[in-house]
């Protein structure tokens, strides 16, 4: 029988293999050790144990989904930071469970939007998305080179300290520019 938790309810190496499990035939291989795992997802990624919710099966984990609440785009926001079920137990209604449990727990934490990011490429994701209401709202793009002789020419005079008020107030001096989740002044 499926059952059900608030990972916070969860051993951490319950989580962490439910969460390699989910992703071993994923598009980007992940490797990594549990506690990088940890620090990026439960860290920078902004995810927290509490709006995170894991479907299990006689002690193993076998789906998850990672939920992180802030302001974003002005709004109170549940983030999904990550959703995965193990190829064994796809099309099974988990995930449609999983991210039931997801919104009805931002519900309660009075958020006013749910905000995930999909690789484009990503086709099975999306439509399953898309069939429980989600819609794209924007693209990010990523740009990367491995040309770094512009950099030769760069010099600091001085660096100074500055407020993360004035941090805040530069950020949002660029509001036509959509910076990721993973990446606001939060």
């Amino acid at each position: 029988m499926i059952t059900y938790k608030c990972c916070i309810d969860v051993d951490r190496r319950v989580i962490f293999q439910t969460f390699l499990d989910g992703f071993s035939d994923y598009i980007i291989k992940f490797e990594t050790t549990e506690s990088l795992f940890f620090e990026r997802f439960f860290g920078a990624e902004g995810n927290n144990l509490e709006y995170s919710f894991i479907a299990m099966e006689e002690g193993r984990g076998i789906g998850i989904i990672l939920g992180g609440i802030r302001e974003f785009d002005g709004l109170r926001t549940m983030r999904c930071g990550t959703m995965c079920v193990s190829p064994l137990f796809r099309n099974k209604g988990i995930a449609s469970q999983l991210l039931k449990l997801h919104k009805k727990k931002a519900i309660e934490e009075n958020c006013k939007q749910l905000f995930l990011e999909v690789i484009a490429s990503n086709n099975n994701a999306i439509n399953f998305y898309e069939s429980n209401g989600y819609f794209k709202v924007y693209d990010l793009i990523y740009y990367s080179t491995e040309k770094f002789d512009w950099l030769e020419n760069v010099t600091t005079d001085s660096i100074e300290d500055i407020s993360i008020e004035e941090l805040r107030a530069f950020r949002n001096s660029f509001s036509e520019l959509h910076i990721n989740w993973q990446n606001e002044i939060d």
